[in-house]
């Protein structure tokens, strides 16, 4: 195998390492999304929430709660929409070095 095809190969493990990574990320988000979302639905038609402040939990307005949890949401959501995009760009371009990598694979036999 040529150093060049070498360094495709190991420009194609660090590719797929960061795939993980981005997944492990995508994966914690959507996650996150869940728990929010859960909270949310919590909330519906109660009258009294709790809010954690540092390592105390204080009484707050069920809507003001709801509004934040709300705005957590979109930020998590355009995160998350991002990650997958990175994610998207990031499979392409390792099938296409995989594509260049087992070209020359093939052309060396």
């Amino acid at each position: 195998m040529v150093a060049h095809d070498q360094e495709k190969v190991s420009k194609l493990q660090m590719m797929e390492h960061n795939l993980q990574a981005l997944d492990q990320q995508r994966q914690q988000m959507q996650a996150q999304l869940f728990e929010i979302d859960s909270a949310i639905s919590a909330l519906e038609g109660a009258t009294s929430a709790y809010r954690i402040v540092g390592s105390v939990m204080v009484n707050a307005q069920p809507a003001d709660v709801r509004k934040e949890l709300q705005q957590r949401k979109e930020v998590m959501e355009v995160r998350l929409q991002s990650i997958e995009k990175q994610e998207e760009k990031l499979r392409s371009s390792a099938k296409d070095l995989q594509d260049d990598v087992m070209k020359a694979l093939k052309g060396d036999k």
